[in-house]
């Protein structure tokens, strides 16, 4: 089975988006430079694009009676962990953008957040991939 093309584009997408934020956290920890721009431009994709996908996606993994029960939870369970995860990115980079334009730095005062965080961001990231693997391929 090929992958639809806007299931590669979003996770090829999803890759870029996460590097961004990463450089973002890297940056914002580091101390020197916060990516304000990039940071709302990340959330902004996020929103309208990924976050549109999966509620596309959603309603046609209901309709679709192919796929294995195991997948079918592996896509909710994804799913669901990427929104935790996204809504947890954007009150974490409003008190860090909040934060930074007053002086202090969000990332090293919560380095433990930030790191669980970003591990989360991960393991969602994971899981969307293996889901497009296991899907298609």
């Amino acid at each position: 089975m090929h992958p639809p093309l806007i299931s590669t584009m979003t996770l090829v997408a999803e890759l870029f988006i996460f590097g961004s934020i990463s450089y973002v956290f890297y940056k914002g920890y580091e101390g020197r430079i916060f990516p304000f721009g990039l940071a709302y431009f990340a959330i902004a994709y996020e929103v309208v694009f990924n976050i549109g996908y999966m509620a596309y996606r959603s309603v046609g993994l209901k309709q679709t009676s192919a796929l294995s029960e195991n997948l079918k939870k592996l896509g909710m369970a994804h799913g669901i962990l990427s929104l935790i995860v996204f809504i947890a990115l954007v009150i974490f980079l409003a008190l860090a953008i909040k934060n930074y334009k007053k002086g202090m730095n969000y990332f090293k005062v919560h380095s433990s957040l930030t790191f669980l965080l970003l591990a989360f961001w991960v393991i969602s990231l994971s899981s969307g991939i293996l889901l497009y693997i296991k899907a298609y391929f």
